[in-house]
């Protein structure tokens, strides 16, 4: 089931596609910070207008990324209250008509219980639990029973936190979004420095108005007199009491309700103090806390400081969440620093320059019909101290229908890019081996400016008995179970008779793995690569018994190679 999810509450316009309701395929999000900024905080009209201007186009990637259409899509979902009213009709008046066109059904979808179910993404949520939400327009305390019906125990009377933190940090002169940086400020100032009241509202409601009314007059106040004041300690004294009153109101709803479980959501989660001093509260009262996937991060950063002596984090577009978590791991001690950009900024980077390291190299390009060996005569040439790019590593795939036996964890796109890059940027040589290759490794495409290189590259040519074929065919794929075998055999089977499959099937069911092997490569594989085969003319051509030599002789030709190049610039 694909579900296409439509977002547009605020000044973020955002469309994701959802496998199964848990599996998210993609999430292209366009945002407005650096339009709103130079009014220090979201003007409607304007968010409603780039909504307009830009929603069609956040279709158009989300769908691009996964490769489908709007044919494949069975429901959308869209987000219809609460919210600014004109940013909602945009995504709502853009849905319904996706909806009509195409006849798919619409779920429309309150913004806070979208909040709070983003956790039960990563999380088997024990219910009932107690949730915050808190962002730049919400901050609401609700219960959710058994049945997944909500409550709403208490909310802002007046200005929720993220909006109070827009214009606190605006009164400061700190920027916007205000919440990054007050949450990094408050670790380096002196949270008791400017005593604050708490409001006296009701039991599970909340007012910020007074608290941020408190810091602007104090700041005023400095001001005047031509006294000086530290903003790093209006900070930490403002955020300490606006988590110290969330905290306190959260426990006390989940002890009286007598919930398994405390769940935090909205952009504001990201906060650091928030996230770490309810852990810590949560924690005491012997309930689990859910905040999305804090406990791993945790995990993670621990792990990896022992091996590497900085940390970089990077979130979306890098603003709130990885500032926060930089926030929070550098006042623990951790040597870290935050991806300027976030994610699309490195994206970015990595599609703009792997072409051009690309153009660095020439390529050696490795031939052989399926159970050659061709990657284990690579792997024995990198001991040799040839540049082998390993691109079905990278993928995680062997590149046929029986590719992804074996492999541990699927690859995505964007990380096999970046590996690519990775490689290119650190090579030393100017030529580099590769195994040849199809444009498409199982779901992953070669980068296009490689794969030209490949094309146009110098290509040889090794064989080996079929007996050897076997040999390392049955080394390769017997390790995994019959059922994974079968699936892939019925892949084939769309390329082949019925009988055929038939006798391919029972050979596995029977245990005769070296007479299914041998079938395939003399019925189906063989075949099919001497349809390519004469695409190229091959400079070197080795039939081989012995792979250790074979691989030296390979490796003895890169060299002379690389010799001839280094002649050259001399």
């Amino acid at each position: 089931m694909i579900i296409l999810g439509i977002e547009s509450s605020c000044d973020e316009t955002s469309i994701a596609v959802l496998k199964d309701g848990k599996e998210i395929l993609s999430n292209k999000i366009s945002s407005q910070i650096g339009i709103h900024k130079e009014y220090g905080g979201v003007v409607p009209e304007i968010a409603s207008r780039q909504h307009i201007k830009n929603i069609a186009t956040i279709l158009d990637e989300a769908l691009e990324e996964v490769n489908i259409t709007m044919e494949d899509v069975d429901y959308i979902a869209v987000t219809y209250a609460p919210g600014l009213i004109g940013a909602l009709l945009v995504g709502i008046s853009f849905a319904k008509g996706l909806a009509y066109t195409h006849n798919i059904p619409i779920i429309p979808v309150h913004h806070i219980k979208g909040h709070m179910y983003a956790n039960f993404l990563e999380h088997d949520i024990k219910l009932p639990c107690i949730s915050l939400v808190v962002s730049g327009g919400h901050t609401n305390i609700l219960y959710m029973d058994e049945n997944h019906n909500f409550t709403n125990l208490g909310g802002t009377l007046d200005d929720a936190v993220g909006e109070s933190c827009d214009k606190v940090a605006r009164v400061l002169g700190i920027g916007y979004p205000g919440g990054p940086v007050i949450d990094k400020m408050y670790y380096q100032g002196n949270r008791d420095f400017l005593e604050i009241p708490e409001p006296k509202v009701g039991e599970y409601d909340f007012s910020f108005s007074g608290i941020k009314t408190a810091v602007i007059n104090f700041v005023n106040k400095m001001k005047m007199k031509g006294e000086e004041f530290s903003n790093e300690d209006l900070a930490a004294s403002f955020l300490g009491k606006v988590v110290d009153i969330l905290c306190k109101k959260t426990l006390k709803a989940a002890k009286e309700k007598g919930v398994k479980t405390i769940i935090l959501a909205g952009g504001v989660a990201a906060n650091s103090l928030l996230r770490s001093q309810l852990t810590e509260g949560a924690k005491k009262m012997g309930i689990e806390f859910i905040s999305k996937r804090l406990p791993e991060i945790f995990e993670q950063v621990q792990e990896l400081s022992k091996k590497y002596s900085k940390l970089v984090f990077m979130c979306a577009r890098g603003g709130m969440r990885s500032s926060s978590i930089t926030s929070l791991f550098g006042s623990l001690g951790y040597k870290v620093a935050k991806l300027e950009g976030g994610y699309k900024a490195y994206r970015d980077f990595i599609l703009n320059n792997l072409p051009i390291e690309n153009e660095k190299f020439k390529y050696i390009v490795i031939h052989g019909r399926t159970g050659v060996g061709k990657t284990k005569i690579l792997n024995k040439m990198i001991e040799l101290g040839v540049s082998v790019m390993d691109l079905e590593k990278m993928a995680a795939h062997k590149g046929s229908f029986f590719g992804a036996l074996g492999e541990e964890l699927p690859q995505n796109q964007k990380r096999f890019d970046g590996e690519v890059f990775e490689f290119l940027r650190t090579c030393k040589t100017k030529y580099i081996v590769v195994e040849s290759e199809s444009k498409r490794i199982g779901n992953l495409y070669v980068p296009e400016s490689v794969y030209t290189s490949m094309t146009n590259g110098r290509h040889l040519f090794i064989d080996t008995s079929i007996s050897n074929r076997l040999n390392i065919l049955l080394e390769d794929y017997t390790k995994v179970s019959p059922q994974e075998i079968e699936e892939c055999i019925m892949k084939v089977a769309r390329y082949v008779s019925k009988e055929k499959t038939n006798t391919y099937l029972n050979l596995l069911h029977e245990g005769k793995l070296k007479e299914l092997g041998e079938l395939l490569i003399v019925q189906y594989y063989d075949p099919l690569y001497e349809v390519s085969i004469d695409r190229h003319e091959f400079e070197l051509s080795i039939k081989y018994e012995d792979m250790d030599k074979c691989a030296k002789e390979l490796s003895e030709y890169f060299f002379k190679l690389e010799n001839e190049e280094n002649n050259k610039k001399s």
